[in-house]
């Protein structure tokens, strides 16, 4: 996993995919006084069917654009 970008990036797009069902959607980042600097946080409701439901958040800033992949398995 790369390092941590610090500083501005200017304009940011942060979304979330579940492949098994073929939705997705924005996320609405919040920002967080803890301990003197701001921590990023972000709530989301994500829709799962039965049986595996790969998901995808992806985030992408300035020229950077990251995802991050876990599968969520309903039972």
């Amino acid at each position: 996993m790369p390092p941590p970008v610090f500083g501005e990036l200017g304009p940011y797009e942060l979304w979330w995919r579940n492949a098994a069902t073929g939705v997705s959607g924005p996320i609405a980042l919040r920002w967080q006084c803890n301990c003197g600097g701001g921590a990023p946080f972000w709530l989301v409701s994500i829709p799962v069917q039965p049986g595996p439901n790969p998901i995808t958040v992806s985030m992408r800033a300035g020229g950077y654009e990251q995802q991050a992949s876990v599968v969520v398995t309903r039972q």
